[in-house]
């Protein structure tokens, strides 16, 4: 059995189900971990839910991950998919960090991973969280 996925879960976040684990789509066990409805969370204060599934074969198919307003019927805030786990962690945990904020695009994400890291820069790492970015 695979370990469930760790997530950073802001206060504020309910958790309605979680089978996010960590696997991958090349994982000879995928089929047996990789299902539409993997890990769902509302936050009540800003009315908004968050929904990470898998969608389409193992080998053509992504995580996807949607937040919407209030519920499905709700408007959609924003929609990521990628085939790689750890950049839908990644953008998962910014978006219930910083519910107020428009999401991060994929390129802000990317440069945040990096920190525009190039040829003669050197890596700095990341400001600490203050307890008001925190919801």
């Amino acid at each position: 059995m695979k370990k469930l996925q760790p997530l950073r879960v802001p206060a504020g976040w309910t958790i309605s189900y979680n089978h996010f684990h960590e696997c991958d789509a090349s994982d000879p066990d995928s089929d047996d971990y990789l299902i539409e409805d993997l890990y769902q969370a509302f936050n009540e204060q800003h009315d908004q839910l968050l929904d990470i599934g898998w969608y389409g074969s193992m080998e053509e198919g992504s995580f996807g991950l949607t937040l919407v307003q209030h519920d499905f019927r709700g408007p959609e805030l924003a929609k990521y998919n990628s085939r790689n786990r750890q950049e839908i962690v990644l953008m998962a945990e910014e978006w219930m960090a910083n519910p107020d904020s428009t999401p991060a695009t994929r390129n802000e994400l990317q440069n945040r991973q990096t920190g525009g890291i190039g040829p003669g820069k050197e890596e700095t790492p990341p400001p600490p969280l203050s307890a008001e970015s925190v919801h």
